[in-house]
């Protein structure tokens, strides 16, 4: 009875029984690979970050070798006006650094502030590495969003505590996009919170995650370009009129 009924079983269900472990087969195949290529993308990751910071230390040691060496490639005569030009450039980018640092410090204050009302546990570690984290586009988020969602939800389970947490993470990056950073930030560089909200967008949409890191950096350097040409065409007889300095006409033979 049981040999019967087993081979009628295998008769019956063996195509859905194939099936199955072919599905299963592909779904662990599927799996593996996902996590081959997460592994590599972060090895990849850490090799790059390596080597960046081997490269920035050869950078940093030989700095003023290199910028004597570009001073001395330049002529003498465009030498104290280049030299002045990029002199407001390195302070427009200073003034970004430090705009920088005051909306990362803002956003550690929000950060603790809504977690610690959502009752997320370890809400002050997660702000500070979070706010931190900000300064790069897309990590600062991804790191502080995913452990407060997580440690959340461990601890209450899935219930409003963890609406409170995501209402509170939406709230401080609108706050972030259009309020710190561009009031801050642009104050620092000078620039007007609707340049700097358009310099992202655009830098963004041509450069992607880089364009977005870059985006006001980008923007005050253009700045300061743009009012020094400004400047030379102030200067120049095609504003002034003046012909004096345009070269004699050359008599027809």
């Amino acid at each position: 009875y049981i040999k019967d009924n087993a081979l009628q079983f295998v008769r019956g269900y063996g195509d859905v029984i194939a099936g199955a472990g072919q599905t299963a087969g592909r779904s662990a195949a599927q799996i593996i690979g996902s996590a081959g290529s997460f592994l590599l993308r972060l090895a990849g990751f850490f090799f790059d970050f390596s080597l960046f910071l081997f490269v920035a230390a050869y950078l940093m040691r030989d700095f003023e070798k290199l910028v004597e060496g570009a001073r001395s490639l330049l002529p003498p005569r465009a030498r104290p006006r280049t030299e002045e030009v990029f002199r407001k450039i390195d302070v427009q980018l200073h003034s970004f650094l430090r705009g920088q640092i005051t909306v990362c410090l803002c956003l550690m204050v929000l950060y603790g502030t809504g977690f610690l009302l959502a009752g997320t546990p370890f809400a002050v570690p997660i702000a500070l590495v979070g706010g931190a984290a900000s300064i790069i586009p897309y990590v600062g988020p991804t790191v502080t969003v995913v452990p407060a969602a997580l440690m959340t939800l461990l601890y209450y389970g899935p219930d409003h505590h963890l609406l409170y947490v995501f209402a509170m993470f939406v709230g401080v990056q609108l706050l972030e996009s259009y309020l710190l950073t561009p009031r801050i930030v642009g104050k620092q560089v000078g620039l007007n919170p609707v340049w700097v909200i358009v310099s992202i967008l655009v830098f963004s949409s041509l450069l992607g995650a880089l364009g977005t890191l870059l985006a006001v950096p980008l923007a005050a350097v253009l700045k300061v370009l743009i009012l020094e040409g400004v400047e030379v065409y102030k200067r120049s007889s095609v504003f002034t009129g003046d012909s004096s300095s345009a070269p004699p006409p050359t008599s027809a033979s």
